[in-house]
């Protein structure tokens, strides 16, 4: 399963966004949020 993420390298509008396809999801680390899948 693949995700979408946005990056923003610079202060601008949306001629600026990035979006970029990553085919794996990486685990959270050390202070970060995770994503339950219970229910899906």
């Amino acid at each position: 399963m693949s995700y979408k993420k946005v990056i923003l390298n610079e202060f601008g509008g949306p001629e600026v966004l990035q979006i970029v396809e990553e085919a794996i999801l990486p685990e959270p680390g050390a202070g970060e949020a995770g994503r339950s899948r219970a229910g899906a």
